[in-house]
């Protein structure tokens, strides 16, 4: 959580999951959040959810099988935080 992703106002999670990976919009299957943008923290939200400036996003992805070793130990992981600034 030390290096921000930087993302323009306004951009929702699935703009956040696409910019770091496309598996990620591919097998997206929930987020959590912590920050300004939800009622609590840790909310569950959907993948339209509009992200506001130092959000913690936590992306949950579908459980996933591939076939080239190559992208395993990158796509094993069914979740990853980034804290997120508004450019």
């Amino acid at each position: 959580m030390n290096d921000p992703l930087v993302i323009k106002k306004g951009s929702t999670v699935i703009d956040a999951c696409d910019k770091l990976h496309k598996e990620f919009v591919k097998n997206f299957r929930h987020a959590k959040i912590w920050g300004t943008s939800v009622k609590f923290p840790g909310q569950k939200v959907g993948p339209d959810h509009v992200l506001e400036d130092e959000d913690v996003l936590r992306i949950i992805l579908k459980e996933i099988i591939v076939s080239n070793m190559n992208q395993v130990n990158f796509l094993k992981w069914n979740s990853m935080c980034w804290k997120k600034l508004i450019s």
